[in-house]
C-alpha cells in the first residue's frame, strides 16, 4: 500500500511541475523533438550518399581494373591519406595503354582518359566547372555508356585528336535547351569543338 502511495505522489509531482513549469517543459520538449529530427535527417543523407555512392560505383563495371597515380581511398586499415608514398609514383602514360592492349591476351579494351574541369559555351549559353574526359578509343564501351542521339566517336577520330565531343544529358540541355545538340558547335576555352553525340552520363573528348 505504501509503495502504491509514493508511486501516486511522484507521478503527482512531476504533473505539477509539468504543469507549473509549462515553459521550461515546452522548450526541452522542442529541444528533443530538435534533436530527434536532426539524427533522422543526417542518417537519411548519409544513407542517400551511400547509395549514390553504391549506384555509381556499380556503373564503373565489375570487370575493370583501375590503374593511376593516386588512389581513390586510404589503404584498408588506415584512415589518413598517405600522399607522400604516392608522389614519386609515376604518372600512367598512352604508351602503355597501347602496350597492355599488345600484351594481354584477356583485355577487350584498354583505355587511356585523363580529367580537368574546363567553362562550355555555346552562343549566350555557358555551363561552368564542367568535368571533361580525354580519352583514347574505348570508353563508351569500357563504361557501358548511353548514347541516345547522334554517334560514338570513330576510331581514326581518336588517333587524329579531331575536336569532337560527346556531351552528358545535363550539359546538352544547359547549352542548347530544347533542342538536338548533334551537328551543334561548343567553344571550350577558346577552341571550337563539333558535337558527335548527346545523352551520354558523361562528357568525353579527343583533344585537350
Amino acid at each position: 500500500m505504501l509503495l502504491v502511495r509514493l508511486i501516486f505522489e511522484s507521478l503527482r509531482f512531476a504533473y505539477r511541475s509539468l504543469v507549473v513549469n509549462r515553459l521550461r517543459t515546452f522548450l526541452s520538449l522542442l529541444g528533443i523533438t530538435i534533436g530527434i529530427f536532426c539524427i533522422i535527417s543526417v542518417f537519411t543523407v548519409i544513407d542517400s550518399l551511400e547509395n549514390t555512392i553504391r549506384s555509381s560505383m556499380s556503373n564503373l563495371g565489375s570487370n575493370v581494373i583501375y590503374v593511376q597515380k593516386w588512389p581513390w581511398s586510404p589503404p584498408p586499415g588506415e584512415t589518413e591519406y598517405p600522399w607522400w608514398k604516392y608522389l614519386n609514383r609515376p604518372v600512367p602514360t598512352l604508351d602503355e595503354t597501347n602496350e597492355v592492349l599488345r600484351r594481354s591476351t584477356l583485355a577487350q579494351y584498354a583505355v587511356y582518359n585523363f580529367g580537368f574541369s574546363r567553362t562550355l559555351k555555346s552562343g549566350n549559353n555557358k555551363a561552368e566547372n564542367v568535368e571533361i574526359i580525354g580519352s583514347s578509343n574505348g570508353l563508351i564501351e569500357t563504361w557501358n555508356l548511353k548514347l541516345l542521339s547522334g554517334r560514338p566517336l570513330k576510331e581514326e577520330e581518336f588517333n587524329s585528336g579531331a575536336s569532337s565531343v560527346m556531351l552528358g544529358a545535363t550539359i546538352a540541355d544547359q547549352l542548347f535547351p530544347n533542342r538536338s545538340a548533334v551537328g551543334k558547335q561548343l567553344k571550350i576555352q577558346g577552341f571550337t569543338v563539333n558535337v558527335l553525340g548527346a545523352d551520354t552520363c558523361s562528357i568525353s573528348c579527343t583533344n585537350g
